[in-house]
Order: structure tokens, then sequence, then C-alpha cells
């Protein structure tokens, strides 16, 4: 299983955070956060295939998942 890990900047201290597995070349899961820098940095989205499925979780500092 390969993993590949990486981050995309976009702009007023946003960035997206990337993790993808894959095997054969075939991608096996993924995690797309949309991020706020920040000490610490905030999650603020999450795309996932946690569920095996591909779904949006909206996160906040202090409640954690809110959608």
């Amino acid at each position: 299983m390969r993993l590949k890990e990486f981050e995309i900047p976009l702009r007023q201290g946003l960035y997206l955070a990337v993790q993808i597995e894959s095997l054969a070349g075939q991608i096996t899961s993924f995690v797309v956060r949309l991020m706020k820098s920040a000490d610490p940095d905030v999650n603020i989205a999450r795309y996932d295939t946690a569920h095996h499925v591909p779904h949006r979780d909206v996160l906040g500092r202090k409640n954690g998942l809110l959608r």
C-alpha cells in the first residue's frame, strides 16, 4: 500500500491537507481536510472514505463533529 501526503496552500491562512492511499495504482482511501493555520491548526471540514463511501464532515474547534 502506498501513502501520499501533501498540502495545498490557499489564501487567508487556509490550506488543504491531503492523504491518499493506493494499491496497485487504484485509490483505496483518501482524506482531504480544510485547515486554518492557528496554534494549533483548526480542522474546519473533512472529506474522506472512513465509512467506505466518500462523505463530508463539518467540524468545530470546541464541539468536534458539527454535521
